[in-house]
């Protein structure tokens, strides 16, 4: 009983919340023949349940915690509408770089995307659940999204784009298709992968690792001609006076594909983001191991 003591929701294990309103039935039983004690009581609980609304705590139940969730999730409620009014059916949406602890990405926040287009056929994850669709699942359109702190979402397209339009309002557009052509290549959709590629290879046609790149996922994606055509490119930019020393650029592709994929041991009780923790109006800071090829060290933002 001594947890009960405590305030319900304080305590965070809400399977505790129906004793605890049964045992506030036996306290208000017992104050019925003593009235005076009545009113004391119910201000110190009205003063406890005040300071415990406003006092910071990454706690399901805790006022700050809600009030933390409504507005990470309320700001992708605004621009998914905002971006895409309706959706077709089967529409997938993936999210990185989530704030940690809000549900966005999890399985059991799916209900979410299903009332806010009124459609049961949506699905939704994280950026790194992605797989190509079976052919016997329904086709729709894969839709991708990144949280940028302090309180932004921004898409990210796959296909053809207006790249010279895209890249201007998001600066940090080359790195997010970096990104997503590595997310493609690790689930094995390399078709996907070399149309990524292509375009930060549109995009900086001097630099010769992007041409390797896409040479490589055109090969894995059966297209032995394009991909002899854009080494031929590769190589031809590596001659130049000047050029970047020559790297072995199809490492981050081939890591990606022979490397086995661990986990870390999941903690028992509510499920774990597998996101950058973040909180309204913090600022970048922690960073991610992926990197563009040829640029050691580069950090991808996040927030701390």
């Amino acid at each position: 009983m001594l947890p009960l003591l405590l305030p319900s929701l304080g305590w965070s294990e809400y399977y505790a919340l129906l004793a605890g309103c049964g045992a506030w039935l036996a306290i208000g039983a017992a104050l019925a023949k003593h009235p005076g004690l009545a009113a004391p009581l119910v201000g110190a609980c009205a003063l406890l349940a005040s300071a415990q609304a406003t006092t910071p705590a990454i706690e399901w139940g805790g006022a700050s915690y809600q009030r933390r969730a409504a507005f990470f999730i309320g700001g992708l409620e605004r621009t998914l509408i905002a971006l895409h009014p309706a959706l077709p059916r089967h529409a997938r949406l993936y999210f990185s770089d989530v704030p940690q602890d809000v549900g966005i990405g999890h399985d059991w926040f799916q209900s979410a995307f299903e009332i806010w287009y009124r459609d049961t056929t949506i699905r939704a994850g994280f950026l790194s659940s992605y797989r190509p669709r079976a052919a016997a699942e329904p086709a729709g359109p894969d839709l991708f999204f990144r949280f940028v702190p302090p309180a932004r979402w921004v898409e990210i397209v796959a296909g053809p784009e207006d790249v010279a339009r895209a890249s201007a309002a998001d600066p940090g557009w080359a790195d997010h298709h970096r990104r997503l052509a590595l997310t493609f290549g690790r689930a094995g959709d390399w078709t996907r992968a070399a149309g990524e590629v292509a375009k930060l290879a549109s995009t900086f046609p001097g630099d010769p690792q992007y041409a390797l790149n896409l040479a490589y996922c055109l090969e894995r994606a059966g297209d032995d001609a394009a991909a002899r055509r854009w080494a031929a490119r590769a190589e031809s930019l590596r001659a130049r006076p000047g050029a970047p020393a020559p790297l072995d650029s199809s490492a981050d592709y081939r890591r990606i594909t022979s490397e086995p994929r661990t986990r870390s041991p999941r903690r028992r009780g509510r499920p774990r983001s597998r996101s950058i923790p973040c909180r309204p109006g913090s600022a970048p800071g922690a960073s991610s191991r992926w990197r563009r090829p040829g640029a050691p060290g580069r950090k991808w933002p996040g927030c701390p």
